[in-house]
């Protein structure tokens, strides 16, 4: 049975963090990911200033910044559609406003602040990341935690012994759902499809390179373009119509729906991969539960 001081049961950007500071005061942890790799989908974009302060100490910043979002093109657009009368702009001037710190906030995506903080984690004894790991069970005593874990390559289970675990698994966390710590707040705002893809609509974006395009026809208002990092990388935003269901984005239809939004009937479009979230507003009741964070 394996031991460790933490476990930290989740590998995305709070689970990595969290074994990097620990391992700077030369804490042992064994960071655990359900998933086979780190995500090779952008999610979220955007990396507030305080947060650049601590990945700036922790390792080389530069290994981060060469994936940001060109200054240029910090703003969003609002348009009729990609070509059509653009109605409004919103330049995030803010985001460079930092006079009073050594660095400021950044637009770079999640892949990218995970594939930084992987980098980082290398030169660190102290932690170890382990993928397609996931946790089953737990029990707390007044020494230690328990746990059960799964091995999702070949369904074998082991246990660690841990000191505390840090759960660091999302806002669905099944570590918060078996202590039955309650959300406040509203769980459904929305469900959407990110698309993430190629393309080639520089035509109508390198005069005004944008974070993001939203559209006021009514016809594709559902629809909006983020920009990516890589050449003519895009993520299509989707938000689920009344009649929408997970099943009716295949690729096929995302293509579709895609060719529309920049009315380009025959646009060459290759789908990397997509992810299905749902908008929510919540927050948890408590933070701690005795050994567990």
């Amino acid at each position: 049975m394996k031991k460790t001081p933490i476990l930290i049961v989740g590998g995305g950007p709070v689970g990595l963090s969290m074994a990097l500071a620990l391992a700077r005061q030369g804490i042992h942890s064994l960071v655990i990911e359900r998933h086979p790799s780190r995500t090779e989908h952008p999610r979220a974009r955007g990396v507030s200033m305080r947060t650049m302060e601590l990945f700036k100490q922790w390792g080389n910043i530069n290994e981060l910044l060469k994936y940001e979002f060109p200054r240029e093109a910090i703003r969003f657009i609002w348009s009729e559609s990609l070509q059509g009368n653009e109605v409004t702009r919103v330049e995030m001037k803010g985001i460079e406003n930092y006079t009073h710190g050594p660095i400021g906030a950044s637009f770079v995506t999640q892949d990218c602040v995970e594939e930084y903080l992987h980098h980082t984690l290398r030169s660190h004894q102290e932690a170890e990341v382990q993928f397609s790991k996931e946790m089953i069970s737990f029990e707390e005593n007044n020494t230690g935690v328990m746990v059960r874990l799964r091995n999702r390559k070949n369904n074998e289970e082991e246990f660690v012994c841990a000191q505390y675990v840090v759960a660091a698994d999302g806002a669905h966390s099944p570590i918060r759902k078996q202590l039955e710590i309650e959300m406040e707040g509203p769980d459904n705002l929305g469900r959407s499809c990110s698309v993430y893809c190629e393309f080639d609509i520089s035509q109508w974006t390198k005069h005004r390179p944008s974070a993001g395009f939203f559209f006021i026809d009514p016809k594709i208002s559902s629809r909006s373009l983020f920009m990516a990092y890589g050449k003519n990388r895009w993520i299509v935003g989707m938000r689920f119509t009344e009649e929408n269901k997970k099943e009716d984005f295949t690729d096929e239809y995302c293509i579709h729906e895609i060719r529309r939004v920049v009315d380009i009937p025959h646009l060459d479009i290759k789908i990397i991969n997509k992810s299905f979230w749902t908008m929510a507003a919540q927050v948890a009741k408590q933070y701690r539960h005795n050994r567990i964070f």
